[in-house]
């Protein structure tokens, strides 16, 4: 699926649901949130306002007041925080935000269970993923997941109270977490992401028009380096970004979009081709860049690496488009893709797979199976891990398959729920992002918590096609 539109939607300033949760301050009508995977950004990117200038940001210590009272154990300011700023940073994560607990599911089904939502009495949008891969693993193969647990206000359930950025290990610590208070006046943002090396945390100040990125690595994960960014260096605000080792793609509201940062030195790269600017959609991590589409052509999906300079990596047939794709960081980075007729909504999926290449010419394309797929959206919302790929198909029905034949098995909601997108699948679980279905049984309402469910449990194989 596209999400370029989407995404300028989330982070331009002119959006009326981003403009609110960056002011921190709440207030004014806010829109039922769509069935779309970027929903979740909204809060995980929380922007900070563009438009406010020093005049805005006046300190006044008086009226510039934390709340820290929903919060337990010992919260921090960024070091050197930009003024009237109220991040807080969990000084002992491990101790201070509990891991996720498990409930068995309402329908009894056998090995299904769901997240306990134990940050919030008040039900709606409680559960945000972080980005279109929300779970990735360490260079140990141990898999952390990036999300916000969300605290909705009782008038308004699609609208945050505040909310706490939490990364955490699959069935282990948390390993860091961020609160947002959503203090009213606040003039900085945050996003908080993970790449196969660690931790990039980055902030926005609105005050300084500057943005920190800070980033760790999976050893000492809260030991980080800082690299300052202007925004007049970006050509155009930053918004929000995926996460790679050693570089982050950022969307900016710069008509042309697109920027790599390096997130030690700071340095930003234009992607430039033949002297004009490129445009990107839905970037994955690779080793020493991204795999992306560019935004030209017959829509390629590119190997775009940290200097700037790319390759056509994935192209498909006259008449067909590479409509979705995912990269199995268990499987030494074997790159799953669909080809299908059309786009929004595409017809006749076909799923593929190639152990990894940095060239076209090195791929070895494998067909695994043709699927329904009654969305349309051709592996827009898919995800790849140990040898599996996960997607959702429709609010109400998701597919797992096995890339080695082709097998397939569909995974159901609990009744009255409805599925956002899918967030990890191992060898024992599946796991995806759930919440209410709408009235009309064709979307999710909000997401609210995870559905884990394993993999013995699920029913008849579907045989490849």
């Amino acid at each position: 699926m596209l999400l370029r539109k989407a995404w300028l939607l989330l982070l331009l300033p002119v959006a009326p649901v981003v403009a609110c949760f960056a002011c921190s301050g709440g207030g004014g009508a806010v829109s039922q949130p769509s069935a779309d995977a970027s929903v979740d950004a909204v809060v995980d990117a929380q922007r900070p306002r563009l438009d406010a200038g020093p005049s805005d940001a006046a300190e006044d210590s008086d009226a510039f007041v934390i709340d820290r009272s929903w919060l337990s154990g010992d919260w921090d300011l960024p070091p050197n925080p930009p003024p009237r700023c109220d991040r807080l940073i969990a000084r002992s994560p491990a101790r201070d935000v509990p891991s996720l607990t498990w409930k068995a599911c309402g329908s009894a089904r056998a090995q299904c269970r769901l997240a306990e939502v134990t940050w919030s009495t008040a039900r709606g949008y409680t559960f945000g993923k972080g980005s279109k891969e929300p779970v990735l693993p360490d260079p140990n193969g141990t898999p952390y997941i990036v999300y916000s647990r969300v605290t909705p206000r009782t008038d308004q359930p699609y609208w945050p109270l505040h909310s706490i950025q939490v990364v955490e290990q699959l069935d282990g610590p948390v390993v860091f977490a961020e609160a947002a208070p959503l203090t009213p006046g606040s003039q900085c943002g945050s996003q908080v992401q993970t790449s196969t090396r660690g931790i990039v945390h980055t902030l926005f100040s609105s005050v300084l028009k500057v943005d920190r990125y800070s980033s760790s690595n999976w050893a000492t994960p809260a030991s980080f380096t800082e690299a300052f960014v202007p925004l007049a260096a970006t050509i155009g605000a930053p918004g929000g970004s995926i996460a790679g080792a050693d570089s982050s793609i950022v969307l900016t509201d710069d008509p042309e979009g697109w920027v790599l940062v390096n997130q030690k030195t700071g340095a930003v790269t234009l992607p430039m081709n033949g002297g004009v600017r490129m445009s990107f959609d839905d970037p994955r991590e690779l080793p020493g860049g991204f795999l992306t589409r560019y935004f030209n052509g017959n829509l390629p999906v590119v190997y775009l690496k940290n200097d700037g300079s790319f390759v056509e990596l994935l192209t498909a047939p006259a008449s067909r488009t590479v409509t979705g794709y995912a990269v199995d960081r268990t499987a030494g980075n074997a790159l799953v893709w669909v080809e299908a007729t059309g786009l929004a909504p595409s017809t006749n999926p076909v799923l593929y797979t190639s152990p990894f290449a940095a060239t076209a010419s090195g791929l070895a394309p494998r067909r695994v199976t043709a699927f329904d797929d009654p969305r349309g959206h051709g592996g827009g919302y898919m995800i790849a891990a140990h040898g599996m790929a996960l997607q959702v198909v429709s609010a109400t029905r998701a597919l797992l398959t096995r890339l080695a034949d082709g097998t397939s098995w569909n995974i159901d909601p609990e009744p009255g729920m409805a599925f956002a997108n899918p967030l990890w699948v191992d060898d024992q679980d599946v796991w995806l992002d759930t919440g209410k279905l709408s009235t009309d049984g064709t979307a999710i309402i909000k997401g609210e918590t995870i559905l884990r469910i394993a993999r013995t449990s699920l029913g008849a194989a579907i045989s490849a096609k």
